[in-house]
């Protein structure tokens, strides 16, 4: 097929493709989270979602330690 249409017609199919396909991924990079959260294929994971879930310790408390004390 390529040396039917000749070298420069078959570079401009092929850099026509090529233009064409650019934005998938950008197109992905920035609606992937989207599409992970609807797939039921994405991988997930239990001790991120937990450690996330729960509430972070106050900076400026010593209760644990005067707990031990």
């Amino acid at each position: 097929m390529i040396e039917g249409m000749g070298i420069q017609w078959a570079g401009t199919l092929l850099g026509c493709v090529s233009a064409l396909l650019v934005p998938l991924p950008i197109y992905f990079y920035l609606r992937g989270a989207k599409i992970r959260e609807k797939s039921s294929f994405a991988p997930t994971f239990p001790m991120a979602h937990k450690a996330s879930a729960a509430s972070p310790p106050n900076e400026g408390s010593n209760s644990d330690l005067e707990k031990q004390s």
